[in-house]
């Protein structure tokens, strides 16, 4: 069996960490920091510096994109819509190997797949190969 080490994570809209928990607890990444907003939680990681992170796992707010907010046409939610962006720049600061960003299944479709095409396309002019795909989380845990 192939044992390859951990990739240093940073866990970008963090909250409590859960996202990067997991991919810890598959073996996969080592989350040596965090960015979010809520000071205690923040207070747990340390910033990191250019090189240092190898993966970049972060769900920004959704709730812009939500087909259960039916608040998601306002400018807050069309804000919240926005830090998509802060997770691009953050993949082009740091150009860590590998990145998962994740979000609802409304993010495939909001504005025609304008959203979705307009991440793609930043992300493959930094150099990224991309995938994506739609996932049931009851099916994968």
């Amino acid at each position: 069996e192939l044992k390859l080490p951990k990739l240093r994570t940073l866990d970008v809209f963090s909250g409590c960490g859960g996202l990067s928990e997991g991919f810890h607890q598959a073996g996969v990444s080592e989350t040596l920091w965090a960015i979010e907003m809520w000071e205690p939680a923040a207070q747990a990681f340390k910033l990191p510096q250019k090189g240092d992170v190898e993966m970049l796992c972060g769900g920004p707010p959704c709730q812009g994109f939500s087909g259960m907010n039916r608040f998601n046409s306002r400018t807050y939610s069309k804000f919240k819509n926005s830090l998509v962006v802060s997770f691009l720049s953050y993949c082009d600061y740091y150009r860590p190997r590998f990145f998962l960003l994740e979000n609802v299944r409304n993010f495939v479709s909001f504005k025609r797949s304008m959203v979705l095409k307009l991440t793609l396309r930043c992300l493959v002019r930094m150099g990224y190969q991309c995938t994506f795909g739609v996932l049931q989380v009851g099916v994968v845990g």
